[in-house]
């Protein structure tokens, strides 16, 4: 009973192999084992803790960051709303500030610009306003106060980042003072005005390495945000302005006179006679109403328009073309009331509206302007993601109902980072351009590209079902390949997604697809098309 046995039949021999031994000696060999076995699962046992802490710190650090993508995605939310009802620039500037430092959980948000001597002047802040006004910052790059993000960001008229503010040199200048603040990371980011940069917008966190890529995105997003407002709020205080001229004009406007019996002057005004370039009411007086119209045409058109005077005793707001004494044309308002419809007697006053009419048509011009600012990219002249979701909205209502499929095709310009990082963005915005005006001209006239983000595109293609829009995809695919842009010496390509509309398809359905077809292209070796064919 002491010992142990083993019995191991042996396959295909009629016999079986018994060992037996002793119970004392199997504890003694595993005693034994134990000095060998244990270093090996303390080792075991430690990794083990060592991996779930960081899976811990991992889950804990993707927590954090999912957080501040929704607080920053808040923060552009509510500044666009922002610029859709602000009026006033200062209210504006403080009002973008107070929202970043509450919907970013920020530590401070400032905007500034530089003045006559390169120094940065705070046009609005929110936060530890206290730490903004200790410092100096210039936007002179030989001195150390010149080197910061905001005077980068300032020289190089893009976004710059401190993912640590005490152990990056360049900080050096303000170091002691963000460390009494509790401020370890910031951000910089350019507004323009005008095509031109124009401020910055600098944000400070109490945390390192926040601004990671997602964060950048956003805060480049809300930079362009920040400066279309500021183009629209110009814009808006331009068309005030016109108004207001507008308005002047025809309120302090001095109305000519003139008698008017049988189309022929009887008695003008001084100002009538001002108005037709005259030096006096004489050199009027009697004469014919037709010096004032440049054609017989025109005379007789006018000729009509006394039967309908003398018939209904009034004639209000006509704006005629008429010919002044050195033969220019002016554009009037005239008002006909009859005096004496037996002698066929009249009096007209007369306003000059050349220049009125030339406001409304500059008026217009804003408008048309402002509506063009609104839904379009103004890089590459495509339009932009905005108004594209809301005219593929419209597609997508208008297939319902009439069952016209449509198709997309998304595109992404192949390894664009390194067409930066290598030739410069201004090179990288020369691809864009000549890529859009290149697709311009290969899609019809029914369908339209948007810039969807980056260097990514979408194409919407109206009446038309995936195996057309395959082959037109990949039509662009050989064409952008053959682009020779001055400046690059390598051969641009691009990746493409297609994919048509399918049955209770939705904005976010639709487009989802076209992305994961164009990521695939992606990870299929870029410069190629994706499709899901029927």
């Amino acid at each position: 009973p002491e010992n142990y046995r083993l019995s191991v039949n042996v396959p295909e021999y009629p016999f079986e192999i018994k060992v037996y031994y002793p119970e004392s000696l199997v504890w003694q060999n595993y005693i034994n084992s134990s000095f060998e076995r244990w270093p090996l699962e303390i080792i075991i046992l430690i990794l083990t803790v060592i991996l779930n802490i960081f899976l811990l710190v991992f889950l804990k650090g993707r927590e954090m960051n999912l957080r501040r993508i929704i607080d920053f995605r808040s923060l552009l939310s509510q500044v666009n709303q922002l610029l859709l009802n602000v009026e006033d620039e200062s209210t504006l500037l403080q009002s973008i500030c107070d929202i970043a430092v509450k919907y970013g959980h920020l530590k401070l948000a400032f905007i500034a610009r530089p003045n006559e001597n390169d120094v940065f002047r705070i046009l609005a802040s929110s936060g530890e306003t206290d730490y903004a006004n200790s410092i100096f910052i210039s936007a002179n790059p030989n001195i150390p106060e010149g080197q910061g993000l905001s005077g980068r960001t300032w020289r190089e008229k893009k976004p710059t980042y401190s993912q640590s503010f005490i152990k990056q040199s360049f900080n050096y200048p303000w170091k002691e003072a963000a460390s009494k603040f509790g401020i370890k990371s910031s951000a910089t980011i350019p507004i323009f005005r005008n095509k031109e940069i124009w401020a910055n917008l600098s944000v400070y966190h109490g945390s390192e390495n926040v601004f990671n890529e997602d964060l950048k995105k956003l805060l480049e997003e809300l930079s362009k945000d920040i400066s279309l407002g500021l183009d629209k709020l110009d814009l808006r205080k331009r068309e005030k302005e016109i108004s207001e001229i507008r308005k002047n004009i025809i309120d302090n406007a001095l109305i000519g006179i003139a008698l008017v019996r049988d189309r022929k002057f009887v008695q003008v005004n001084s100002k009538f006679a001002q108005i037709f370039g005259y030096e006096n009411i004489d050199s009027l007086t009697g004469k014919p109403t037709k010096i004032l119209f440049f054609d017989q045409d025109e005379y007789d058109r006018i000729g009509t328009i006394y039967d309908e005077l003398f018939r209904n005793k009034r004639i209000e707001a006509l704006e005629l073309a008429q010919k002044r004494a050195d033969g220019k044309k002016i554009i009037c308002e005239v008002t006909a009331n009859v005096l004496d419809e037996n002698e066929k007697t009249s009096i007209w006053t007369v306003q000059d509206i050349t220049e009125r009419k030339m406001l409304e048509k500059k008026l217009r011009q804003s408008e048309e302007n402002y509506r063009l600012l609104s839904i379009m990219d103004s890089l590459t002249s495509s339009y932009n993601r905005r108004y594209f979701e809301q005219r593929l909205e419209e597609e997508i209502e208008r297939t319902k109902r009439n069952k016209i499929p449509f198709s997309l095709i998304m595109f992404d310009i192949d390894n664009f980072k390194n067409v930066n990082d290598t030739y410069g963005h201004s090179i990288g915005d020369k691809v864009l351009i000549n890529v859009v005006e290149l697709v311009k001209k290969r899609i019809r006239k029914t369908d339209f590209i948007a810039r969807w983000g980056g260097e990514e595109f979408m194409i919407l293609l109206t009446n038309t079902n995936s195996q057309f829009a395959y082959k037109k995809a990949i039509e662009l695919n050989n064409e952008i390949s053959k682009l020779n842009i001055f400046g690059i010496a390598c051969s641009i390509t691009a990746s493409f997604g297609v994919t048509d509309y399918q049955q209770n398809d939705d904005i976010d359905s639709i487009t989802k697809r076209v992305d994961m077809l164009l990521y695939k292209a992606k990870a299929d070796g870029k410069n190629c098309v994706k499709c899901n064919l029927k």
